[in-house]
């Protein structure tokens, strides 16, 4: 069975982000780090990790950022509107692998942007979480149910 899909229309807050466990945040693409909505959850963990591994906030539409942020893992991606839609899949898909590695129960999914942008990459987001979170029949191990059961959006 697929996971479960949980919509919320308002912004993650506080206590939910500490909650969770597996975050995928969502960003729109923006010239810095600086023009972010400033309700980014785990945002100056973000600027830190970015200083420290001399990486721009642009290359994050190339590839995911995924840092265990006390206890919770978070990954961010930057979803392009003006790439192709394999490039907008393949970076989501390394995004959400990137949390699926641990074999989690459930998924927070936070989207930024405008309404537009909001609806285009929490579509491409629960899409790319509902493929690669069930897993595939392994014949010559012992099979672990570890399938993605909830999806917060």
């Amino acid at each position: 069975m697929l996971a479960q899909l949980e919509q919320h229309a308002t912004l993650i807050t506080n206590a939910l982000t500490q909650r969770a466990k597996h975050l995928l945040v969502v960003l729109p693409k923006a010239d810095a780090i600086g023009r972010l909505d400033a309700r980014t959850p785990y945002r100056s963990l973000l600027e830190a990790t970015l200083a420290r591994r001399k990486k721009k906030f642009a290359d994050l539409a190339k590839t995911p950022l995924c840092i265990d942020a006390g206890g919770a893992l978070v990954a961010w991606v930057v979803v392009d509107g003006a790439q192709s839609v394999f490039e907008q899949q393949t970076v989501m898909r390394k995004a959400v692998t990137s949390l699926l590695g641990e074999d989690p129960v459930e998924i927070t999914i936070v989207v930024f942007g405008d309404a537009a942008q909001r609806k285009a990459c929490a579509s491409l987001a629960v899409y790319t979480a509902w493929l690669n979170g069930w897993q595939l029949p392994k014949r010559k191990k012992e099979n672990k149910n570890k399938h993605l059961r909830l999806i917060r959006l």
